[in-house]
C-alpha cells in the first residue's frame, strides 16, 4: 500500500489569464496599463545633477532601466533594443527621445538595479495568501553561467577537439521558498567558493532591514566560520553536515559519542546528535531542509526563459543584466499568481 502526491492548481483560469499577461510589458512597469504614459513622460529625463565634473545627464535611470528591461524581456540585442523602443513609441503617440545604443551601454555600468524594493511590495501582496511569519527563511545557492565557450552540441559530435577555454560566471541567490522570490543576488568569478559568499549576502539583505529566521543551505557550505556568523546575526543555519565530519567514538567500550567540543559550533553538534541518532533522513524533514529544492527551480526559470548564457562581457554590464533578468523574474510572480493544494492518493 502506497501513495501518490501530486500538486494541482486551484486557480487556473484566473492563473492561465495572467501568464497570458506576462507577455504584455506594460504589466512590468505600471499596475494600470493606462498610466504608463504619464509616468514615462514624468520619469524619462533627468533632474538630478551630476557627481564631479561633466555635463548632466539627459536621460534619467528610469529611461535607461526601461530599455534595458525590454531588450531582456524579448531578448533583444541593444541596437535592436532601441529601433524597438523608437517603433514602440511612435505606435502609442508618445513623444519622447529614445537615448541611444552606445549610451544604453556606457550608463548601465552604474546603473545599480535594485531588487529589493520590488521585493519588499510583492512580499507584502503575497503574505496574506501564504500567511507567512515576520521574519525571513531564504534558501542560498550558487550556479554558473556561461560568458563565451563551445557549445554542448560540438562537445558531443567533437570530444577528441575539447579544450578548456571559455569563461564562466557564478550566480548566488538567495530564494524565499514559500514564495519563490529572489532577496539578493551576486555575480562572482568561477573561481570563488560558494561559501565566501555568504557573509555578503546576509549582511546585504541584513542592511535592507530583513529579519532573517532561517539559512538553508548545501553541504558546500558546512564551515565552522558561517555558523559563528549565523549566530551573530541569530540566524538558524540548516546545513548537513558533511560525512567525514559527523562524529567520533571514543576508544573505550563503554564511553558513548563524543563531540569535539572544541571545534564543532553549537549549532552543527546539535544537528549531528539529532542526526546520529534519528538519521539524516528524519532531520531533514524536521527542518525543513526540503526547502532547499526552491533555489533549484529558481535556477531552471532563470535559464530556460534567459538562457545560460551572460550576453554582456564587462563585468559590471554583467551584474546589470543578471539584476534586470531576476527583476523581472520577481514582478512575473506579481503578475501571475498560482494557488495550489495537494492531492494525494491511496494506491
Amino acid at each position: 500500500m502506497g501513495k501518490i502526491t501530486k500538486y494541482r492548481v486551484k486557480n487556473w483560469k484566473e492563473y492561465n489569464s495572467n501568464l497570458i499577461q506576462r507577455g504584455n510589458f506594460l504589466r512590468y512597469f505600471v499596475e494600470i496599463p493606462e498610466e504608463f504614459k504619464e509616468v514615462l513622460t514624468k520619469k524619462w529625463f533627468n533632474k538630478r545633477k551630476r557627481k564631479g565634473k561633466g555635463k548632466n545627464f539627459v536621460y534619467s535611470d528610469y529611461a535607461i532601466e526601461v530599455i534595458l528591461m525590454l531588450s531582456r524581456l524579448y531578448h533583444l540585442p541593444l541596437r535592436q533594443a532601441q529601433g524597438f523602443t523608437e517603433t514602440l513609441f511612435r505606435n502609442m503617440g508618445i513623444n519622447l527621445p529614445i537615448p541611444s545604443y552606445t549610451q544604453i551601454c556606457r550608463r548601465q555600468k552604474k546603473l545599480g538595479i535594485k531588487i529589493e524594493k520590488e521585493v519588499k511590495k510583492i512580499k507584502r501582496e503575497m503574505e496574506e495568501i501564504i500567511k507567512m511569519g515576520k521574519e525571513l527563511i531564504i534558501a542560498i545557492d550558487a550556479s554558473g553561467l556561461k560568458v563565451y565557450g563551445k557549445g554542448e552540441w560540438f562537445k558531443k559530435t567533437h570530444p577528441e577537439n575539447q579544450s578548456n577555454r571559455g569563461e564562466w560566471k557564478k550566480i548566488h541567490i538567495a530564494v524565499e521558498p514559500q514564495t519563490g522570490l529572489i532577496y539578493n543576488v551576486i555575480l562572482t568569478n568561477s573561481h570563488v567558493h560558494d561559501s565566501q559568499v555568504y557573509p555578503r549576502c546576509i549582511e546585504e539583505l541584513v542592511k535592507e532591514g530583513y529579519s532573517i529566521d532561517k539559512a538553508i543551505l548545501d553541504k558546500a557550505y558546512d564551515s565552522n566560520k558561517l555558523y559563528k556568523i549565523s549566530d551573530f546575526y541569530g540566524i538558524q543555519f540548516i546545513v548537513p553536515p558533511r560525512k567525514n565530519s559527523a562524529y567520533y567514538k571514543s576508544k573505550l567500550k563503554n564511553n558513548p559519542i563524543y563531540f569535539r567540543e572544541a571545534y564543532y559550533h553549537k549549532q552543527k553538534k546539535r544537528h549531528l546528535e539529532f542526526i546520529s541518532e534519528f538519521g539524516e533522513e528524519l532531520w531533514r524533514e524536521m527542518v525543513g531542509y526540503n526547502l532547499r529544492n526552491r533555489v533549484e527551480s529558481e535556477f531552471s526559470r532563470l535559464k530556460r526563459y534567459f538562457t545560460e548564457k551572460l550576453s554582456s562581457k564587462c563585468i559590471e554590464n554583467q551584474i546589470t543584466e543578471i539584476k534586470t533578468k531576476i527583476k523581472l523574474l520577481n514582478l512575473m510572480y506579481q503578475i501571475a499568481k498560482c494557488k495550489v493544494y495537494k492531492e494525494i492518493t491511496i494506491i
